[in-house]
């Protein structure tokens, strides 16, 4: 039973070295300078945790700028990440409401098909998400970089943001 910790270690040590962290919790733009030098590889990790009702979009949008101009931009959802360690997502149903829509079938039927679309139901979730996301940036010469991220939500519904890092690895 001792492998799957070792195995975990092994991957979390093959990930890189933490180059810097960026705290963006309050969905601001938030900014880091990074001295890197020609030939390194920087990668992009979610350390995420977030609550919401029903269905929410949510995505990162990163700028990285050379010399006071954009040098590239990424956009992705924080959310997709591979590998995954140490998430969790967890869902309860909150509450159900009459579909406006809804019509009665006219010949007797069963009941759960009678039921069938009669309520919208609502769900809470909870996701606890950590991993690598696909955004890489290779650095072409030696110098100083600005990360700038800011995590952005997409819902009409109540949210949290517990917490919402980007990490990124040389």
């Amino acid at each position: 039973m001792r492998v799957a910790p070792l195995a975990l270690l092994l991957l979390l040590s093959s990930c890189g070295n933490l180059a810097g962290k960026l705290l963006v919790r309050d969905r601001t733009q938030q900014s880091l300078t990074l001295a890197l030098e020609e030939g390194e590889r920087v990668t992009f990790w979610t350390n995420l945790s977030i609550a919401y009702e029903d269905r929410m979009d949510v995505y990162m949008t990163v700028q990285v700028m050379k010399d006071g101009s954009v040098y590239k931009s990424f956009q992705y959802d924080p959310l997709h990440t591979d590998p995954t360690y140490l998430s969790s997502k967890e869902q309860w149903y909150k509450y159900r409401e009459r579909n406006p829509e809804w019509i009665p079938p006219k010949e007797r039927v069963w009941e759960d098909e009678y039921m069938d679309g009669k309520y919208i139901k609502h769900y809470g979730t909870k996701v606890k998400r950590k991993g690598k996301n696909t955004p890489v940036l290779d650095i072409p010469e030696t110098g100083f970089y600005t990360f700038k991220a800011k995590l952005t939500v997409d819902t009409e519904r109540p949210f949290e943001i517990h917490r919402a890092d980007l990490v990124l690895r040389k």
